[in-house]
């Protein structure tokens, strides 16, 4: 097993260096200029979720150990991760390099302690026993001196919380009689003899926010909100956490119908500031935004520059509201009353897992599940990385601004951890599969892969320790690994010799070569790459100007598709979308090029939608697909995906709609046309939207419609071939994603009869990973064999497997 020696002698250093001052690393990161390393859960005082050093460029095992195999006289039958929400599973470091875990007693069944762990091996080193006592309880903290904060029940079961000797899990000091923690990192900052210890209570009550003094030896409450403590104005606190400067605890609340930022002093808990939060109206949402359904905030501090997300309440219907609201407040002279500035989300989406960056707040949106970074400055959009979306405990990054998050593999239960460069740029993947494997072969005398439980949402990431070391841990099986600089954990994709697959690095790569089929454009259309419905509305335009659809980041276009524009001598791009989709450096990177910019600049994606089918040769005929989930705004895709070729091929345009409301925008597109197809069934698009259609179609609207997705593809793919679409090539897209195919239609589509000799076919769902998950799509396969003479799939390998290519092509009788 791979050592470093260099990591010894470090943590001896550190260990002898405690002795003679205040460790650096345990300070606030608001008083040492952002270098935290990360001290607790979420990374410092400020919740930045950023490392003081940097992550690994080049991953490699440093070592791996199943905490069920690290036998102790206490737990002889070893340890599990702690089965918390959030960060609980996760180490955290302390100022000399242990790694400080919560942890179920194996041997006990159930006994849950906080152990601490050799950052060297593995081994670990102590335990504190009766750490939390419920699955809600809050995560441990270091504080400037060193010591470890945790919950600590005791034999008294009295809610305490003690600071503990890092070296030996030892008890320092105490202070009983505080409430009980609830799902939230115990939130430590303030500087000299403002330092702080701030603990919300799990039912949220001004009650029950507590600060105690911890900047001496002893410990005690300064003081706390509520009947026996400070009498606050504030009807409730919302959510469980807040933000720590050097001498102000800033939080949120409601007071009446108003939600509010209250800002107090450390020292004393006197309020200092509040600021009013006012729900903005954009234009281009269906219904404004309500504080009413504020309930709880993320936080990310900057320097003086504090972001804060709120996050929705229950509907009737029983589903979270989206709200998608990001504010930015410069606290450098206390908090004011305005923010610096406001962004709320054009669409229904929510931001979420605030990270820092390089001058960049990295957010995500419940819409898309990308990721895309906010600029500090002003809120605009930064880049947008090409990654699923960074999971509440799994996104961090290093002092470089590096990001490193868990996506779910495409279409697969397993994992890729991800590192992407400052601007976004993929440095290398690993996958759970390249991990058994390394682990296997790498580490004496373990030779179970099964043992290493590393399927999707069963990974924790973080910390990044003092030596640049990355942390991974499985939630379910104990396995914990030390990722270092060393190499060999990451692999280079496996080439693709396979013609008939038609796959980049990215879905903005893919979308390049699908453009490839084409031998030149005049005219390329492009749609964002981190959202669907632009790109399927558009797919029929694309087809009719006899255009390739590319992908794009909202902040800029890359160099690959720029040098595909160029290959194919457009002189003309159509956008789709307004600023927010594709920012003004797209169009100035096109006028660069030469070419003359058209965009279709909707109010929404009901509208774009609308403003495209207006410039479609077909005013006669429509399909009529979800544009949106209402339970899971990531999903509602998979409709209109298996219906873009047909709506290319056709030219008929795709126009969207919600599941129970049809949007005026729509409405008015529909109104007149005889030939009317609403694609999936009532629980996709209802009944009463069926209905509303029918009063404005002058036929009687049509549904293409089956069991299920790949039900409802194989539907339509009948449809396509009827149509005259050319079934002799069918085009696999996953089902299960749609970045990748949303390039697809107007090659499979294609409508020109030499793009169409060449690439056109009938395009169909399948389950990317395993094909007989898809068993109504391998039925059609079956049943068409005799006229299926080649099958071709969107996507790399990592979308849609060679088995399930193989497996199509036995399907289908293709040799």
């Amino acid at each position: 097993m791979p050592r470093h020696p260099r990591r010894a002698l470090r943590r001896a250093l550190l260990l002898a260096a405690a002795f003679a001052t205040t460790l650096v690393i345990a300070l606030p990161v608001s008083a040492q200029g952002g270098e935290s390393a990360w001290p607790s859960f979420d990374a410092d005082s400020g919740q930045t979720r950023q490392a003081g050093e940097s992550g690994p460029v080049d991953p490699g095992l440093d070592w791996f150990v199943d905490l069920g195999d690290v036998a102790t006289d206490d737990a002889p039958e070893g340890y599990t991760a702690g089965p918390n929400p959030a960060g609980a599973r996760m180490p955290i470091v302390a100022g000399d390099g242990t790694l400080l875990m919560r942890a179920v007693n194996n041997e006990t069944g159930g006994d849950r302690e906080l152990i601490g762990i050799d950052p060297d091996e593995g081994d670990v080193l102590w335990e504190i026993t009766d750490v939390w006592s419920n699955f809600r309880g809050c995560e441990p903290a270091v504080d400037s001196q060193g010591r470890v904060w945790t919950e600590n029940y005791g034999e008294a079961e009295q809610h305490v919380v003690s600071a503990h000797d890092v070296a030996d899990g030892s008890e320092l000091t105490r202070v009983e009689a505080v409430p009980e923690c609830a799902d939230a990192p115990l939130l430590l900052g303030g500087a000299g003899a403002d330092e702080r210890l701030v603990l919300f209570g799990n039912d949220e009550e001004p009650g029950d926010l507590t600060a105690i003094d911890v900047s001496g030896d002893d410990a005690q409450v300064a003081w706390s909100v509520g009947t026996d403590g400070l009498d606050l104005d504030v009807d409730q606190v919302l959510g469980a956490t807040g933000v720590l400067t050097d001498d102000s605890l800033i939080f949120a609340g409601r007071t009446g119908e108003a939600v509010v930022l209250v800002e107090l002093a450390l020292s004393d808990g006197e309020e200092q500031a509040r600021a009013e939060i006012e729900a903005p109206e954009p234009e281009d949402r269906d219904e404004p935004i309500d504080v009413a359904d504020y309930d709880e905030f993320e936080w990310l501090l900057a320097d003086d520059l504090l972001v804060v997300t709120p996050r929705g309440g229950s509907l009737a219907e029983g589903r979270s509201e989206i709200i998608g609201h990001l504010l930015a407040y410069d606290v450098s002279n206390g908090l004011p009353d305005e923010p610096t500035w406001d962004r709320p989300e054009p669409d229904e989406s929510m931001y979420r897992d605030l990270v820092l960056g390089d001058g960049v707040a990295l957010t995500s949106t419940s819409g898309s599940g990308s990721v895309f970074a906010v600029s500090l400055e002003d809120g605009s959009d930064a880049f947008n990385p090409d990654l699923a979306r960074l999971d509440a405990d799994a996104g961090l990054t290093d002092a470089d601004g590096a990001a490193f998050a868990r996506r779910r593999e495409s279409g697969g239960t397993g994992w890729l951890l991800t590192s992407t460069g400052p601007q976004g740029d993929e440095r290398w993947t690993i996958d759970a599969d390249r991990v058994r494997e390394v682990v296997v072969d790498e580490v004496d005398g373990f030779d179970d892969a099964d043992d290493i439980d590393y399927g999707h949402g069963n990974l924790s990431l973080g910390p990044i320790d003092n030596d640049g070391t990355l942390y991974a841990m499985s939630r379910r099986s104990g396995g914990l690994l030390a990722i270092d600089g060393s190499g060999g954990l990451a692999e280079e994709p496996p080439e693709d010799d396979d013609e008939d697959q038609i796959g980049g690095a990215d879905r903005y790569d893919t979308a390049d070569q699908l453009a490839e089929e084409f031998d030149a454009a005049e005219t390329v259309v492009i749609a964002r790459g981190d959202d669907f419905p632009d790109a399927l509305a558009g797919s029929p335009l694309a087809s009719y100007l006899d255009a390739p659809i590319l992908l794009s980041r909202p902040g800029g276009l890359s160099d690959g598709t720029l040098a595909q524009i160029d290959r194919l001598g457009a002189d003309e791009a159509r956008l789709l979308g307004g600023e927010a989709a594709l920012s003004a450096e797209v169009e100035a990177q096109l006028g660069a090029a030469g070419l003359s910019v058209e965009r279709y600049d909707g109010a929404n994606r009901w509208d774009t939608a609308a403003l495209i089918a207006e410039d479609l040769p077909v005013d006669d005929a429509a399909f009529v697909a979800r544009g949106i989930d209402p339970d899971d705004p990531t999903s509602g895709w998979e409709d209109a995906v298996a219906v873009s070729a047909l709506a290319a091929f056709t030219e008929a345009p795709i126009l969207l709609t919600a599941t129970d409301a049809l949007p005026g925008d729509t409405a008015d597109a529909l109104q007149g046309r005889a030939d009317v197809d609403i694609v999936g069934g009532s629980a996709v698009v209802s009944s009463s939207v069926e209905s509303e259609i029918d009063d404005l179609v002058s036929g009687d609207p049509g549904r293409l419609a089956g069991a299920d997705r790949w039900a409802t593809s194989g539907g339509i793919a009948d449809a396509s071939v009827n149509a005259g679409m050319d079934p002799s090539t069918v085009w696999l897209a996953t089902g299960l994603n749609f970045p990748d195919s949303l390039a697809a239609a107007p090659v499979v589509g294609a409508t020109s009869a030499e793009l169409a000799g060449r690439s056109g076919g009938v395009l169909l769902l399948v389950n990317g990973d395993d094909l007989s998950r898809s068993p109504a799509s391998e039925q059609w396969l079956q049943a068409n064999a005799g006229g299926i003479d080649r099958v071709r799939a969107v996507g790399g390998t990592a979308v849609v497997s060679p088995e399930a290519l193989d497996g199509a092509r036995d399907a289908a009788g293709v040799e």
